[in-house]
């Protein structure tokens, strides 16, 4: 399903994006964003259902858009959710997850191509930073100072 995925939709690339239309036919004016959390810079997918959606399930109101993963090669970095905040989700780039969550946030890009309508009742839960609000995503996991 990972690999269908990437087919289908997931890829964060111009030659692909530049073809992701919102629910008016239009293209959309913002695909990626970068932001400084944890002292570096980060790239965010942040089309509207995937900010939407990212900040309700995080319970971050001002998110900018969910991290793509900065870690990896050419087929791993940039083309899967961020592993940090996304662990369990089956879009990271790891294969090693037990029992992968088809969230939310698979599904708001999904929508936000263009090229489909998706069906929310299929969606699972994704605990790993569930109402864990913006720190989750802007601190870092170790304070060396405490």
């Amino acid at each position: 399903m990972h690999e269908v995925t990437h087919t289908l939709a997931f890829i964060v690339d111009a030659s692909y994006t530049d073809n992701w239309t919102d629910s008016s036919g239009n293209a959309h004016s913002t695909i990626t964003e970068s932001v400084s959390w944890r002292g570096m810079t980060s790239t965010v997918l942040a089309t509207p259902e995937v900010k939407s959606r990212g900040r309700t399930l995080y319970g971050c109101s001002n998110l900018t858009g969910v991290g793509l993963e900065m870690q990896g090669g050419l087929g791993t970095a940039g083309s899967h959710w961020e592993k940090r905040i996304a662990k369990e989700e089956y879009m990271v780039g790891d294969v090693a997850i037990d029992e992968p969550s088809y969230s939310v946030l698979t599904f708001a890009l999904f929508e936000d191509t263009g090229w489909y309508e998706v069906n929310w009742e299929w969606t699972m839960p994704m605990n790993w930073g569930a109402g864990e609000g913006c720190s989750f995503h802007e601190d870092a996991c170790i304070n060396n100072s405490e």
